[in-house]
């Protein structure tokens, strides 16, 4: 049997899939369903996954909302039924894109998209592990010590990877499918963490098997699998690219700087190195600059021009 873990993440990234690429997805439920798979599904990753379900799925339609079909008819064909035909075409798509929106929102409300279906079975399937007292004080002090994993003074990583160490059989090998950067060496990102490889082989006797993609893992574990290659590689490709630890900074900032004057006078906040130079890596960041809308952008690639020439001040 495998005994396997799945990140909060990779649920979410779901949300990204086309209906293909759920359909294999299916089979992990076959496996879990036949026992060849043990999936060590926790408390804290199905109330994450519920928590950040409307952010990832708001992500997905914004591409949608997005397109525009738009044409610039230069005057000199203005008049031509073939250019109005065009107008026409192209007037139709834009009402179909609403309506696919507003369908999308709709079956979105009822928890009756593909990907809420597959998850409900999934959860079924697997009957989530519940927190306990004495796992979440281990979670408390490994937290506090410092190891990993753990960010912005949360415990939810410490709590998953303590029922892990809690609950997986000692000597079966850990089968790990994530992205968050605390579970990912720092070195390598297709590796795992070295610290937690470490202790996981001097508490438990075996290793940990990581990977980034889940369709990566149906394929060499399935052996009727037909999930190809190239789908792997369409998968890791829309999953979002930088450490979620960056990600999670995000919202907060951007919720803090909601105008172009809130944002400009921000900097004089910056007033510790550390804090100036966590900014400035963040904005540095060009998968973070996409995150946001074009003159959005403009305005933090002036501000971090800003703190570039300003240099951080000392305590």
């Amino acid at each position: 049997m495998i005994h396997l873990f799945i990140d909060t993440n990779i649920f979410l990234n779901f949300y990204r899939f086309s209906n293909d690429q759920l359909h294999k997805l299916e089979e992990l439920v076959n496996l879990i369903k036949s026992k060849k798979v043990k999936l060590y599904l926790t408390e804290q990753v199905v109330d994450e996954f519920n928590r950040n379900r409307e952010n990832a799925f708001k992500e997905t339609i914004t591409h949608i909302s997005n397109f525009t079909p738009k044409l610039t008819i230069p005057v000199m064909c203005s008049d031509m039924k073939e250019m109005k035909s065009i107008q026409k075409f192209l007037k139709s798509i834009a009402i179909k894109k609403e309506k696919i929106l507003e369908r999308l929102k709709r079956e979105f409300r009822y928890n009756n998209l593909k990907i809420d279906k597959i998850m409900n079975e999934i959860i079924l399937s697997a009957s989530p592990f519940e927190l306990d007292n004495i796992i979440y004080e281990r979670a408390i002090r490994r937290f506090n010590l410092g190891n990993p994993p753990g960010k912005n003074n949360s415990y939810g990583d410490a709590v998953n990877w303590e029922i892990l160490l809690e609950k997986v059989p000692r000597r079966k090998p850990l089968y790990f499918i994530g992205r968050d950067g605390d579970f990912i060496s720092p070195l390598d990102p297709e590796q795992f963490s070295n610290f937690l490889n470490l202790e996981w082989k001097k508490k438990k006797g075996s290793s940990v098997k990581f990977y980034r993609s889940i369709l990566e893992f149906l394929k060499e574990k399935n052996p009727k699998s037909k999930i190809t290659t190239e789908e792997v590689k369409k998968e890791k490709e829309t999953a979002t690219p930088m450490d979620p630890s960056l990600l999670a900074n995000i919202s907060n900032i951007s919720n803090f700087m909601k105008t172009n004057e809130e944002l400009m006078k921000s900097s004089p906040f910056m007033k510790t190195n550390e804090e100036l130079m966590k900014l400035s890596s963040l904005l540095s960041n060009n998968e973070v600059l996409k995150k946001f809308t074009p003159f959005a952008s403009d305005v933090y690639s002036s501000l971090l021009n800003h703190l570039q020439n300003k240099g951080p001040k000392t305590k």
